[in-house]
């Protein structure tokens, strides 16, 4: 299947499948630290290192624009620039992703994919 060739209600449903199969993960599941580098649960790890549709090459030019809007305003493309910089931002700053899913912004974005499914 070649996703970034899908619909956008695909690449919707198959986001919220890929966000949703965190929401299970008890915090205490989501990292451990092992010399100061986390380690984290094989979940989060797959859903952060799948480089499909959703990567958007030139998100740090995008999220200039992006910063600007309230999240409940962006569309998809938006969405996906967001992860995008989400995905990126481990390689700058150890623990990143462990803030991001604890702090809700994953629940958040998945709050927007479901007002923009429907």
């Amino acid at each position: 299947m070649r996703f970034f060739k899908s619909k956008p209600q695909k690449q919707i449903q198959l986001m919220l499948e890929k966000i949703d199969s965190l929401s299970d993960l008890p915090e205490s599941d989501i990292c451990s630290w092992e010399n100061g580098t986390p380690v984290y649960n094989e979940k989060i790890e797959a859903f952060f290192r799948f480089d499909g549709f959703w990567i958007v090459r030139d998100y740090n030019l995008r999220m200039k624009d992006l910063m600007n809007k309230k999240m409940d305003e962006w569309n998809l493309e938006e969405i996906k620039t967001r992860l995008t910089a989400i995905n990126r931002s481990e390689r700058f700053n150890y623990g990143a992703w462990e803030r991001i899913i604890q702090d809700g912004t994953l629940t958040e974005i998945s709050n927007r994919l479901k007002k923009i499914k429907d």
